[in-house]
């Protein structure tokens, strides 16, 4: 063996050796810590699962007053400030809107809902 690496190598457990144990504090400490961490980690992945099942999986229930809806737009058109081609490109988008929603949104008219859902506006 080459006479500089096997200095280094005796350096190195010669250093070792004269390193201090570490104390049961140190040790407790270094425990408290992992156990810290885990709680951490456990934590963010089950606000993460939590927030990802809300967001792409749990039903929403989404209200829509439809009735009121149709009765603004002839009003608009009865009053001439539309023409029946943007009644016809209102209630079409509208329509739309309600089709396009995701599938983990129902949609229900206002009037069968007592309370409590969010409400889709066109």
């Amino acid at each position: 063996m080459d006479p500089d690496i096997s200095k280094s190598v005796r350096a190195q457990e010669e250093h070792i050796e004269t390193m201090p144990e570490p104390t049961l504090a140190a040790k407790k400490e270094s425990k408290f810590m992992f156990f810290v961490m885990i709680v951490i980690v456990s934590m963010l992945c089950s606000v993460g699962t939590v927030a990802a099942y809300d967001r792409f999986v749990a039903q929403k229930v989404l209200k829509v007053n439809m009735k009121q809806y149709l009765e603004d737009q002839s009003q608009l058109y009865f009053a001439g400030k539309l023409t029946q081609d943007q009644l016809m490109a209102n209630l079409d988008k509208y329509i739309a809107t309600i089709k396009n929603q995701p599938k983990n949104r129902v949609v229900i008219l206002e009037d069968v809902i007592a309370s409590g859902a969010e409400k889709l506006n066109p």
